[in-house]
């Protein structure tokens, strides 16, 4: 064993030889797959490949570096599907399903209501919509702190489980267990809360000296209790339960383990991808990831495989506020006259009472966990009732008169003002929109029709091909926006809808350039492995034979 593993040993030997002595003598125990497999799957939550390799290079996360230089394990390109947002990625990823989901919240027209993946009720319903006669990828083993569970037999911290109550407990807590099996997980759960509550009571300080600085820097508190909050859940609780709870199903032998890591995300959203406090994160991460490596080496007979992959990355981004100077996209949108020029004044009227009402915002509890929101209004004096719903740096826009979704021929007869505002307004990028064989899309003047080939190359620093089957595959989920508005393609910088200053969702080159490292001795053929879908299939021929030869 090489210098850099040894030092791993020691580092973390307080927590892997006893949980591994006590699992072996107790009696709780799983087989692997037909396969004769297990796999870990570590999720670093919004990490683009690009922010990776910076932090690579950069000393972030050295013992990743040395785990590669190594070659132990190995670093494949990948990218995010559309849209690029967490449940979206899961949904391919455990189901092999992309679902009807155009962001992480959007509008339902036909139902009338406003869908958030920071709701356990609709999270349980859009994974229910998944499902069907094929057990999903992660049946028989566990998942901590994901979205959708992919029908884990453990799904603790799942949001689509907890509208049935929160599962405290991890894996086995209900089956059949020996005096040793209960020691392992009184020892797991002791040590991740005893380390998360230090942790959370050092950010709590560090982290309300550090939000009133960026306050007083950015003139407001928007987000910032809430994100303190989410720092201190996400951050240090969620991340040392994780952790420990990873080390006991390894010791355990469980099957499968998807353990998602959300720290880097929540400080990239509020600070930016390649901040100093989104990029200590993924030292936190590193860390984890040097005793996840340490707990399968104590258990060589397990045959556990490790990978660590991104859902999407994020693109570095000015809020529509600071683009606009007040109004976001709502308010610009209803503040356009009959020739479809928008009256400045009015929006930034508009934009006054809006922060009046949303002042209780800042309230950390008032409202939901990520900082996007569905604003609505319009129906008055000939202005078309209108849902904005704006999903990172992305935006979809309804129209609300009909719970049908609209063409583009539509819209330009029933609400051609509103689209032309859309269309010119200084913080939208690429505009996409139903109508033709595969959608249209709109730059700067410019129309493209999404059906033919090769009509998107340049516009974009990536594949044209790949960012013309982003945006018509967007365009055909119905429960897309009659408009879907991008803040890739805005000159200056990427923009987002929601308040954040690192985002995603849509199509910038950060949001869907993204990574898996494998070990180094699974034939993973990079070029084939392209996207969540194809993650899907490689995982279920590789674990799940028999599964990927069901029809």
């Amino acid at each position: 064993m090489n210098h850099e593993a040894l030092y791993e040993e020691r580092r973390f030997s307080w927590a892997t030889p006893p949980l591994t002595a006590w699992s072996r003598r107790g009696i709780h125990r799983r087989p692997p797959y037909a396969a004769g497999r297990r796999f870990v799957i570590v999720h670093l939550d919004g990490l683009s490949r690009a922010t990776l390799e910076y932090a690579l290079e950069n000393g972030y996360m050295p013992r990743l570096a040395s785990a590669l230089e190594r070659g132990e394990q190995v670093l494949a390109r990948a990218h995010a599907g559309a849209p690029a947002s967490t449940p979206a990625f899961q949904a391919a990823l455990f189901y092999g399903k992309t679902g009807d989901i155009p962001g992480y919240i959007w509008h339902d027209k036909v139902r009338g209501k406003n869908v958030r993946m920071d709701s356990p009720v609709d999270c349980a319903r859009f994974e229910a919509s998944l499902q069907g006669p094929r057990p999903a990828l992660l049946a028989g083993g566990s998942t901590y702190c994901s979205i959708i569970s992919g029908d884990a037999s453990a799904p603790c911290y799942a949001m689509s489980k907890l509208a049935r109550g929160f599962p405290w407990l991890p894996f086995g807590c209900d089956d059949e267990m020996n005096g040793w099996d209960h020691l392992a997980s009184i020892v797991a759960h002791t040590a991740g809360l005893t380390t998360s509550a230090g942790m959370m009571a050092a950010t709590a300080i560090t982290g309300a000296w550090n939000s009133a600085v960026w306050a007083l820097q950015k003139g407001r508190l928007k987000h910032e209790p809430r994100f303190l909050l989410n720092r201190m859940l996400l951050g240090e609780l969620a991340v040392q339960l994780t952790s420990y709870f990873t080390l006991l199903d390894i010791a355990r032998g469980v099957p499968a383990i998807y353990s998602v890591y959300a720290g880097y995300d929540e400080n990239a959203h509020r600070r930016g991808p390649y901040s100093y406090d989104a990029l200590s994160e993924l030292t936190i991460a590193d860390e984890r990831l040097a005793q996840i490596r340490c707990a399968i080496r104590a258990r060589p007979e397990l045959q556990y495989e490790l990978y660590v992959l991104a859902d999407h990355g994020q693109e570095p981004t000015r809020p529509i506020e600071e683009v606009l100077s007040g109004p976001n996209l709502a308010d610009w949108i209803l503040s356009a006259n009959r020739s479809g020029k928008v009256e400045v004044e009015h929006a930034g009227r508009r934009a006054s009472e809006r922060l009046r009402r949303e002042r209780l915002s800042a309230l950390p509890f008032c409202h939901d966990l990520c900082a996007g929101a569905i604003r609505d209004g319009g129906g008055e004096d000939g202005k078309p009732p209108v849902v904005v719903a704006d999903a990172g740096d992305v935006a979809h826009v309804y129209f609300t008169d009909t719970k049908r979704s609209l063409s583009l021929d539509e819209l330009l007869a029933r609400w051609p003002a509103q689209a032309r505002a859309t269309l010119e307004c200084p913080g939208s990028g690429i505009v996409a929109v139903r109508g033709g064989r595969a959608g249209f899309a709109f730059l700067r003047g410019r129309r493209f029709d999404l059906a033919e080939p090769g009509s998107l190359e340049g516009v974009l620093p990536y594949d044209g091909e790949r960012l013309r089957g982003y945006l018509s595959e967007m365009v055909a989920k119905p429960s897309a926006g009659d408009l879907v508005v991008f803040g890739a393609g805005v000159e200056g910088g990427d923009v987002a809808f929601a308040y954040e200053f690192g985002s995603h969702g849509g199509v910038g080159v950060g949001d869907v350039e993204t990574f898996v490292i494998h070990p180094w001795f699974v034939d993973f053929d990079g070029p084939a492995v392209k996207g969540p879908l194809d993650l899907h299939r490689f995982f279920t021929e590789r674990y799940l034979p028999s599964h990927g030869d069901e029809s």
